[in-house]
C-alpha cells in the first residue's frame, strides 16, 4: 500500500510535467558565482494547554544555518552546518552537516538531493508549525514544479537511518502539497503526509507503522483581504499491526482569513471523528499519543492573530497569538510567540 502511495504522487508530478512544452535545461542567466548565505531563526513559543490530549510547553532558542552556495548555470551545490540551540541547554539539540545538490532538469522544475528546508503550507491539523522549529532541516529528496500559478512540492525526509542489526527502526516522512503562487479567485489545494517507522534489517520487536494523513478542499478569494478555506481531512493507519484505537477517520477544517496591513486574522472551525496526525497539532486528535485518553469526536473553534513586520530586506519579525476552544471539553488553550528571521547572502566570487 505504501509503495502505491509513492507511485501515485510520482504520477501526479509527471502528469503536471507533461504540460511543459520545452524539455531542456532551464538556463540560469547569472554567471558562475560563489555565495555565503547566513540564515538564523530565533524563537520564543509558549503553549498553555488545558487539553487532556497534550501538555503545555515552551520552546525558546535559536537556529543557525550558515552555508556556502556554488551556483552554476545548470546546478547549485550547498555546503553548510545546521545548529539548533534551546535556551538553558549547553549542548546543541541539532548539530549536523547541511549538504545538497540542486538541479533544474526542466523549465520551472527544481530537484534537490540531500539537505533542504522549506516552510510548509500544510494545514494545522495534519502539520503543526512547531515542526518548522524542531525539524527545520530535512534530508532526502525535494522536488518543486511550478507550471503556471501553482507550485507542486513533493519531498522525502529520511529521519532515521539503520544498519544491519540496528536496535532501532528507520523513520521517514513523505509529503506532497500544492499551493498558489499568485492570486486566484478559486483554488483546489491537495495535501498528503505519510510517516513510516519500520525496516527489515533491524533487530527490534516494535511493529512497523505507516500512518497517512491527507487533505483536499477549496479556497475562495472573497475579496482582496478575505479568503475562505474549506478542507476535508482524513486519516488512515496502513500498518500491519495497529497500535491506535482506530484505523481510519475523517474531519472538516474551515477557515476565514482576513488580511489587513501586516496583520492576519484567522477564525477556524474543526470537526473530526477518529482522527490522528503524528505531525499535526494535538488539539485536533481523537486520541492522545499514548492512547490513555480517547474522544468520541473532536470539535474546536480557533481564533488566531499573526503579525509580520519586515524590518529591512534581511530581517523579519513575527508575532502570533493563538487560541483554541474545545467544545467537547469546554476548555480554552492558548499560545503566544515571537520570532525573528535573518537571511543575508554575501557575494564571495563572481566571474
Amino acid at each position: 500500500m505504501f509503495r502505491k502511495i509513492i507511485f501515485l504522487i510520482t504520477f501526479i508530478l509527471l502528469f503536471c510535467l507533461s504540460f511543459s512544452r520545452e524539455l531542456i535545461f532551464e538556463q540560469n542567466k547569472t554567471e558562475n558565482k560563489l555565495f555565503f548565505d547566513f540564515y538564523s531563526f530565533t524563537f520564543f513559543d509558549n503553549i498553555e494547554s488545558e487539553s487532556t490530549l497534550t501538555d503545555g510547553y515552551t520552546l525558546t532558542g535559536a537556529q543557525l544555518l550558515p552555508h556556502l552556495i556554488f551556483n552554476e548555470q545548470k546546478y547549485k551545490i550547498t555546503l553548510g552546518w545546521n545548529l539548533l540551540s534551546y535556551s538553558g541547554l549547553d549542548e546543541f539539540s541539532t548539530n549536523k552537516l547541511f549538504f545538497s545538490t540542486k538541479i533544474s532538469p526542466y523549465p520551472k522544475m527544481n530537484f534537490t538531493l540531500g539537505s533542504f528546508y522549506n516552510k510548509n503550507s500544510f494545514i494545522t491539523p495534519i502539520y503543526s508549525s512547531k515542526n518548522d522549529i524542531t525539524q527545520l532541516q530535512k534530508d532526502g529528496v525535494n522536488i518543486e514544479f511550478t507550471p503556471a500559478e501553482t507550485k507542486y512540492n513533493l519531498w522525502l525526509d529520511w529521519r532515521e537511518y539503520i544498519f544491519e542489526g540496528s536496535n532501532y527502526q528507520e523513520e521517514f516522512t513523505l509529503g506532497f502539497s500544492n499551493y498558489k503562487v499568485a492570486e486566484r479567485a478559486i483554488f483546489f489545494p491537495i495535501q498528503l503526509i505519510t510517516t513510516h517507522k519500520g525496516g527489515e534489517i533491524d533487530i527490534t520487536d516494535s511493529p512497523k507503522q505507516t500512518l497517512l494523513n491527507f487533505s483536499s478542499g477549496v479556497d475562495l478569494q472573497i475579496t482582496k483581504q478575505i479568503v475562505f478555506k474549506n478542507n476535508f481531512v482524513g486519516f488512515s493507519d496502513l500498518s500491519n499491526v495497529n497500535t491506535l484505537p482506530f484505523t481510519e477517520g475523517y474531519g472538516y477544517f474551515s477557515t476565514i482569513n482576513y488580511l489587513k496591513n501586516n496583520f492576519l486574522f484567522k477564525i477556524s472551525y474543526f470537526y473530526a471523528d477518529d482522527f490522528y496526525s503524528p505531525l499535526g497539532n494535538p488539539y485536533f486528535w481523537s486520541s492522545s499519543e499514548n492512547n490513555i485518553f480517547e474522544k468520541d469526536y473532536v470539535m474546536n473553534f480557533e481564533f488566531d492573530i499573526l503579525y509580520k513586520l519586515r524590518i529591512d530586506k534581511n530581517i523579519i519579525f513575527n508575532l502570533k497569538i493563538e487560541s483554541n476552544y474545545d467544545l467537547q471539553e469546554k476548555r480554552i488553550n492558548y499560545s503566544y510567540g515571537f520570532f525573528t528571521e535573518f537571511n543575508k547572502i554575501f557575494n564571495i566570487k563572481e566571474d
